[in-house]
């Protein structure tokens, strides 16, 4: 497969779930969303104070939160491991540019767990990624495939003993991409769409 129709196919960006409030939403999706719910509520779209949207877009988010706990509540023959590295708000001092590796287990819908203040999840790049913030700064996280538990508690012990690195493991590993994409029914290597494309 060509580059370009690689990037075409995988390079862009699916998103599985974000805990973006309204006011993060572009000002297209915020006026749809306005209109929507103004339709919903059965009252005019200027009537609809700010807050009232915001409130309105959290309770979207929790339902769409656990509609997504669902879609992925299948279990996968290995283990996912996260891969992730810290951005820290003040560089250095908070541990800027730190590894760390969490063995996550053989449930899809484990990845969608977070101890931050924010959180989001996606595919690109033939991975999926997740993103969780704190006030101190946040974790990007890249979820991998191991051949078993034993394999993901291997390597987690050799990245903790500083032998291995993300990127080691990330050689040593498989994409969880496909297992999602034949949920959502997006093209992944071998597929009929990403044949078509």
């Amino acid at each position: 497969m060509a580059t370009n129709n690689y990037n075409k196919i995988f390079g862009v960006k699916r998103s599985i779930w974000s805990s973006a409030g309204y006011y993060a939403q572009d000002n297209e999706t915020q006026e749809q969303y306005r209109l929507d719910i103004a339709e919903a509520e059965e009252c005019k779209p200027e009537d609809l104070t700010e807050d009232q949207l915001d409130d309105f877009w959290y309770q979207d988010n929790e339902y769409n939160y656990e509609a997504e706990q669902t879609n992925l509540n299948e279990h996968i023959d290995g283990c996912i491991i996260a891969l992730a590295h810290r951005w820290s708000h003040y560089g250095a001092i908070c541990g800027n540019g730190r590894e760390a590796t969490k063995i996550v287990g053989s449930c899809i819908a484990d990845i969608l767990s977070s101890t931050g203040d924010s959180a989001e999840w996606w595919a690109e790049d033939y991975n999926i990624n997740g993103r969780t913030g704190d006030h101190d700064g946040s974790w990007s996280i890249t979820y991998r495939v191991c051949k078993d538990q034993y394999e993901a508690e291997r390597l987690q012990a050799l990245a903790m003993m500083g032998q291995l690195d993300n990127s080691d493991i990330m050689a040593r590993t498989k994409s969880l991409y496909p297992y999602i994409a034949k949920i959502y029914g997006w093209p992944y290597r071998g597929s009929k769409k990403a044949a078509a494309a």
